[in-house]
């Protein structure tokens, strides 16, 4: 499902594997409207006659949860200026090319 393109009026929801609480989401996902993608929440109910349901909501996705989405080792904190943190130093490369290797 990595490939997967959400298309206009299209949603996904999973279970919600952060849920601690009777209050929080069974399911989260997302849906696409007009261009736009927001955040969904359902949850399941149970009907005075016993059959189960689900309600729901949608909700915008904030700037800041975006950009984290897209690259989250290089998105800004709370500062929108910051610029990018440099990698760590295991994945630093090497500064003087290697002239000795056998191949």
């Amino acid at each position: 499902m990595s490939n997967y393109e959400q298309k206009d009026n299209d949603f996904i929801l999973s279970p919600n594997k952060y849920k601690k609480e009777d209050k929080h989401p069974a399911y989260t996902g997302t849906i696409t409207l007009d261009g736009v993608k927001y955040r969904l929440a359902a949850w399941i109910k149970k009907g005075s006659d016993g059959i189960s349901f689900f309600t729901g909501k949608k909700s915008e996705i904030k700037a800041e949860q975006t950009e984290q989405a897209e690259d989250p080792l290089n998105s800004p904190s709370q500062d929108q200026s910051a610029e990018p943190q440099p990698y760590p130093e295991y994945v630093k490369p090497v500064a003087e090319p290697i002239d000795d290797l056998p191949f």
